[in-house]
């Protein structure tokens, strides 16, 4: 089996996230649909190429970064 590659930072993977996480303030909803029906994957397709490999994690009650991946 290869090794994927490295990860590397996303602007447009970042901008999505951030305009799921200020919907979501808004709105108060919870979970991966979009207050307007966009799924995670509209929200990546807005700021460039939403790749074969793509998902979205979502996380409510941890306070660090790494505690949401332990």
């Amino acid at each position: 089996m290869q090794a994927l590659p490295e990860f590397t930072w996303s602007d447009a993977l970042t901008l999505a996230a951030r305009d799921h996480c200020s919907d979501m303030g808004k709105t108060g909803k919870l979970g991966h649909m979009g207050a307007d029906g966009s799924s995670y994957f509209d929200r990546i397709a807005r700021y460039g190429e939403a790749g074969w490999y793509r998902g979205e994690n979502l996380s409510y009650s941890q306070t660090t970064g790494e505690s949401v991946v332990m």
